[in-house]
Parts: structure tokens; sequence; C-alpha cells
């Protein structure tokens, strides 16, 4: 194997979450209401669509068209001031708990996973943005 392919594929999952932010901004509180019982881990397959950091200690991810609300272990300072996130993995297309979120000099422990239904998020946020223009 030439040494130029295993270069690409470093390349390749360093991309990880270094897409775009989300276009709204939900809360945590609105994302706990459409998020699932936690899970241990999800498949990645570095397809990510975008993200969000949610406060000091949670980041919505969109990967493969599907949401996943995560959880960070404290210590995680400044990571609501990201500007762009990575997620290292140990076992590649796939993010575990116990697996980390990168952003600038931090790495941040995952300690929960909670998938979450994005749709009827985006939903939810729709219908009060009207409210909050006439308001």
């Amino acid at each position: 194997m030439r040494p130029v392919i295993p270069c690409l594929l470093l390349a390749a999952a360093l991309v990880g979450c270094s897409s775009m932010h989300l276009s709204s901004h939900p809360t945590l509180a609105q994302c706990e209401q459409y998020a699932g019982a936690p899970i241990q881990r999800f498949d990645d397959r570095n397809s990510y669509q975008g993200w969000q950091v949610i406060g000091s200690s949670h980041l919505l991810v969109i990967v493969n068209n599907d949401a996943y609300l995560l959880g960070v272990a404290p210590p995680c300072a400044q990571m609501q001031y990201a500007t762009d996130i990575h997620l290292a993995n140990a076992t590649p297309s796939e993010v575990s708990r116990l697996d980390y979120v990168l952003f600038e000099h931090e790495r941040c422990l995952i300690d929960e996973i909670r998938p979450l239904d994005y749709g009827k998020l985006r939903q939810q946020l729709a219908q009060r943005e009207p409210a909050a223009a006439r308001g």
C-alpha cells in the first residue's frame, strides 16, 4: 500500500464534524423534549450534515440523516464558542460513549448519546419563529 492512501483515509476521518452550523438554535430544554433514551453508540460513516453546540455541555449532531444529542463530561470549557468541532472515535465508522468531542485545544469525553427526533424539533422551532417575529 502506498503511503498516500493511509494519509487520505486519516484526513477523511478528521474532517468529522467540521461541517456547517445548523440554521436554527434550539435550547437544551427543546432538544430534551424530542430526545430518546440514552444509547451506547451510533454509526457515523463520516456523513455529517451539521452540528450545533447546545449550551456548554451538549452538542446536537446530524449524521446520516439522523440526529443525536451528545452530552459531554465536565470540565469542557468554552465549547459553546467553538467554531470547528470534530468527533474522535476509537472505532472506525462508529461514535460511542467514551469517545471525544474535539475543538480548539479541548478534548471532551462524550458521556451520553441520545437519538433525537429532529423533524419534530424543527417543526416546533418553525412554529415559534413566526410568533416571535410578531411579538
